[in-house]
């Protein structure tokens, strides 16, 4: 499977690669914008608790990306619900054999 990042043209085979180039190239940057609705916030940790906050079908694929083990209660089942959600809403193709 292929997943494309939502901010750029960047591609890659794994969700787990998508989440460490979006955490790496567009968080903590200044760019506190959510990529679901746009709202703009002064800290990479606020924009982080407005997205895993939001239940809708807009921000729910931007769980896998935001959620943080070390700082999280999420276990288990839920990471994978989490993940499978993001796999889904994010991929763009299958690899090339």
């Amino acid at each position: 499977m292929l997943f494309k990042c939502p901010l750029c043209n960047f591609t890659c085979k794994s969700i787990t690669r998508l989440k460490f180039h979006f955490r790496t190239k567009h968080l903590n940057k200044g760019l506190n914008v959510c990529p679901a609705c746009g709202k703009t916030f002064e800290t990479s940790i606020r924009l982080t608790i407005h997205v895993m906050a939001k239940k809708d079908e807009k921000h729910k694929p931007y769980h896998y990306l935001f959620y943080n083990p070390r700082a999280s209660n999420i276990k288990g089942l839920r990471k994978k619900m989490l993940r499978e959600n993001a796999e889904k809403y994010f991929k763009v193709g299958d690899e090339e054999k």
